[in-house]
């Protein structure tokens, strides 16, 4: 049986994706206080987990979760590095391992457009079930802008709101380019769980 793609890719040296420092949206999320201080926040697919140890230094109540434990070990190191408290779990985004209505916020950067069509609603169903009302989900993935290629699927704004629309209300949805890589355009979304 194959090897799962993501913990090679993180054992195989540092990933694509992985920019070092707190996604432009995720910094603005806070700093205009779409996710107060204090807010218990969970990052699905955290990787090295810098959007949530900055979230962290901010003052949330963070919560990192990822499959790969390769990822987890670097996560825990940069939070050990900067002196604050995140708590990590390995597990799978279309199951959380959490309870209904735990989390304020919810940061997906990159998470999404990794979920096969298939499963799609299942994994929007999971995340509407474990933020509570009024909380917010920040995601961020391919557009379908990118050409077709290896990697991540590329999403269309259908493909996002048609999975989104049956448990959260939208309230942002807009291209950007990603700034490590100005040729990737990707969607940044802001939904609200009514």
């Amino acid at each position: 049986m194959a090897e799962p793609w993501f913990p090679h890719a993180y054992r195989a040296g540092t990933p694509p994706w992985a920019t070092g420092t707190a996604g432009p949206h995720i910094v603005r999320a806070v700093t205009e206080g779409i996710v107060e201080h204090g807010s218990r926040v969970l990052d699905v697919g955290c990787g090295y987990g810098t959007d949530i140890v900055f979230m962290a230094l901010q003052g949330m109540r963070a919560v990192g979760l990822d499959t790969a434990s390769e990822a987890l070990a670097k996560g825990r190191a940069l939070a050990e590095i900067y002196g604050t408290a995140v708590a990590w779990t390995q597990g799978d985004t279309l199951t959380l391992p959490y309870a209904s209505e735990t989390f304020d916020a919810i940061v997906d950067q990159g998470c999404f457009h990794h979920i096969q069509p298939n499963h799609r609603q299942r994994y929007a169903a999971e995340i509407g079930r474990a933020l509570r009302v009024g909380g917010a989900y920040m995601m961020s993935g391919f557009s379908d802008r990118i050409p077709a290629g290896p990697g991540p699927w590329r999403l269309s704004s259908r493909d996002v709101l048609e999975t989104f629309l049956p448990y959260l209300e939208c309230e942002e949805l807009f291209r950007f380019r990603y700034p490590a890589k100005s040729y990737e355009w990707q969607w940044w979304c802001l939904w609200k769980r009514p």
